[in-house]
């Protein structure tokens, strides 16, 4: 369809061949999944430590606000571009729609935080979190191209730049100012020179793109635009209704608790959230490979969704079990003595997690199944679920009741997910 750029998919591999790129993909993801999420953790700690929980609140406000914006406006191009086993988009159509939801995305965000009720510094922070997700969304536009071709070894490598970038600006401008705002800044604008400096580059060569195009590429773009937002906006209002899922507990806390609570809560969940790592490395590995099995057949696609949810039920039980017993020593390490006190929280959050990111591996599946539209219901579930719990259980039991919120959201999302999976299954057979 397109002929601006052209991406070579791999011929198809078979079972032992595709089981060791499987492999080599799964153990680059991790790679580079553990040095973004240390990262990520390791500046949550500077803030805790150099700083005060309320500036890791307003961290967190800002991901809160951005995270569904950018699910929304992003189009969930990376999914789609990664299931286009058939190359039926050029990859300059996904870049074009990628430009008009960033500047969507930071026109919504504007508003927001100019209508909002926040502090400057909080406008600041949430400003500036923002952008930095609009840079990560064009950083997710290359990635997806290439875990389409399974080069998974080269996302993670960029990830593992960016990440480590990041963090190093930001803990120089922490130690320096002790200021989350110059953090945050810092932080978003090594992020911007990684992606055009390096990933750029990197990307361009994997995948083959043509820098230049002609004025008839550009009209079948446009032409083609309109094909590809239909077959993306049922998958992207999923991501917003599930992004908003997890944004509103956050939201209410800020309300009802005050970003002191919040940046506990978010302290927390960012420590058990590290095992989503390897969740989602295992996810965007197998995307392609179960794409490419639910063509082929159903038998084998039920076969490797199997495997992995057992995988990831045997995981779970490790990490929880883990937490349980090394739950305090975990967060002295991480935080001080200070969050003693939060040790049974954690080990309710870890709880979340692994329901979470099983759900994760399924809504994986049924991407992979192109079962876009029936998503968006299991998703509404979600959302809806968030809104009654959080409007519920926060304002009555503070950080507490953020736990029971996240915990109905995740059993409600799963179980709606594994429902999906099942009739999919099931239409298949039939």
């Amino acid at each position: 369809m397109g002929t601006t750029a052209s991406i070579t998919a791999p011929a198809s591999p078979n079972n032992n061949s595709g089981e060791v790129l499987l492999r080599r993909n799964f153990s680059s993801t991790i790679a580079g999944g553990v040095v973004y999420s240390g990262c990520q953790w390791l500046t949550m700690v500077l803030l805790v430590r150099l700083g005060t929980p309320a500036m890791v609140g307003q961290l967190a406000l800002g991901l809160a606000v951005s995270a569904p914006i950018v699910a929304c406006t992003s189009l969930q191009l990376r999914a789609i571009q990664s299931t286009d086993v058939q190359n039926r988009f050029a990859f300059l159509e996904f870049l074009a729609l990628r430009v008009a939801g960033a500047v969507a995305a930071l026109l919504a965000t504007c508003v927001i935080v100019a209508t909002s009720e926040w502090s400057n510094e909080t406008r600041a922070v949430v400003l500036v979190i923002g952008i930095r997700g609009v840079i990560e969304s064009f950083s997710d536009i290359g990635y997806g191209a290439l875990q389409r071709i399974e080069r998974l070894d080269i996302v993670a490598r960029c990830t593992a730049v960016r990440s480590l970038a990041g963090f190093l600006a930001a803990a120089a401008a922490m130690v320096l100012t002790r200021s989350v705002t110059v953090t945050a800044v810092a932080s978003t604008l090594a992020w911007l020179a990684v992606l055009c400096v390096y990933e750029r580059p990197v990307v361009a060569r994997a995948i083959g793109i043509q820098e230049a195009a002609n004025r008839n590429s550009w009209r079948e773009i446009r032409r083609n635009a309109g094909e590809l937002i239909a077959i993306c906006t049922p998958l992207s209002l999923v991501m917003f209704c599930l992004s908003a899922s997890q944004s509103l507990p956050r939201l209410y806390l800020q309300r009802y608790v005050g970003e002191d609570g919040l940046g506990v809560f978010s302290a927390l969940s960012t420590l058990s959230g590290g095992i989503g790592v390897i969740y989602l490395a295992l996810g965007q590995a197998a995307l392609p490979r179960l794409s490419q099995l639910h063509v082929r057949g159903t038998g084998e696609f039920r076969y490797a969704l199997g495997r992995i949810i057992l995988f990831a039920l045997g995981l779970g039980a490790c990490g929880l079990i883990g937490v349980h017993v090394f739950g305090g020593r975990i967060l002295r390490i991480a935080y001080g003595s200070r969050f003693d006190s939060y040790r049974h929280l954690f080990t309710g959050l870890m709880a979340c997690a692994v329901i979470g990111n099983i759900c994760l591996l399924l809504g994986v599946a049924a991407t992979a199944s192109r079962n876009y539209w029936p998503q968006l219901l299991a998703s509404i579930a979600a959302v809806g679920s968030a809104a009654l719990s959080a409007g519920y259980f926060i304002p009555a039991f503070a950080l507490t009741g953020a736990l029971y919120s996240v915990l109905t959201v995740a059993v409600v999302q799963a179980t709606a997910y594994a429902c999906l999976c099942a009739r999919s299954i099931a239409y298949r057979t039939t």
